[in-house]
């Protein structure tokens, strides 16, 4: 009986280490940039892998949310202080389906420190899908590896050097 106990703890012991190792190598891993295409305003496509070797900043947003035109307009204002840096990108992503009231809010709003990205498909957006995205605004960070660095309503960009 105390041989069976002992082999029992054994076991349990070997399960118990299989498992906290292999959960141990996964919360190391960081999550990566999904593939994805983002269209221009005119009209051309980009692939992430366009990007990679910068930090992009992205914000998924649309003209017609409240919450949004406040997030790109701060989007914004970030992005001019990192102007002249090859190195940092800023993509706007709206999920916008009316390109009109897109554009007339870019305008409106002077929203041109930022790379705007539109595909017309509202929350059927590619990007959109991709990055898994509930609710909008919501912003990513990525290491210029492809590395997700920050993911949720606000980034902090005080990382990017």
């Amino acid at each position: 009986m105390k041989a069976l106990t002992i082999l029992a703890a054994l076991l349990l012991c070997v399960v118990a280490l299989s498992c906290s190792s292999s959960k141990k190598s996964l919360e190391a891993d960081v999550p990566l940039t999904p593939y994805t295409k983002f269209y221009r305003l005119d009209g051309s496509t980009m692939i992430y892998d366009e990007l990679k070797g910068k930090t992009a900043a992205i914000l998924f947003w649309a003209a017609w949310c409240n919450f949004s035109k406040r997030a790109v307009r701060h989007f914004n204002d970030e992005a001019k202080r990192f102007q002249g840096r090859s190195d940092v990108v800023f993509l706007a992503v709206s999920i916008d389906d009316d390109r009109a009231l897109l554009l007339q809010r870019i305008g409106q709003d002077k929203l041109n420190s930022v790379t705007h990205v539109f595909s017309g498909n509202g929350p059927d957006d590619e990007a959109y899908l991709a990055f898994k995205v509930r609710e909008i605004p919501a912003a990513v960070l990525v290491k210029p590896s492809g590395d997700i660095m920050q993911q949720g309503s606000r980034i902090d960009l005080s990382e990017v050097r």
